[in-house]
């Protein structure tokens, strides 16, 4: 909500897609969300920035990385967030919203 406030123009954009959906009738954001790209648009994406989500998994086998060794049996933790801030897979802007 915060992103919406405080661009005047996103927020237009944003209310002329909602007013759209919802002068389809009862049920018409619901039905017509795929109408309103940049409101999914801004959905993900602060999804993106702000998730942080990670994963535990096992090593099966001893595996070598770069200067890393993993031995087998032992945990690894996989923060996500910061993969959603690498710039060759998101681009030079990938801090900002």
């Amino acid at each position: 909500m915060a992103y919406l406030l405080y661009d005047l123009a996103l927020y237009t954009c944003v209310r002329s897609e909602i007013d759209s959906a919802l002068s389809e009738g009862p049920g018409g954001l619901a039905s017509g969300l795929e109408s309103c790209m940049r409101l999914v648009s801004i959905y993900n994406e602060v999804l993106r920035l702000n998730t942080a989500s990670a994963s535990i998994r096992a090593v099966a086998a001893t595996t070598d990385m770069e200067d890393v060794t993993l031995s087998a049996g032992a945990k690894v933790l996989i923060p996500y967030r910061q993969f959603h801030f690498d710039t060759k897979v998101f681009g030079e802007h990938a801090a900002q919203f």
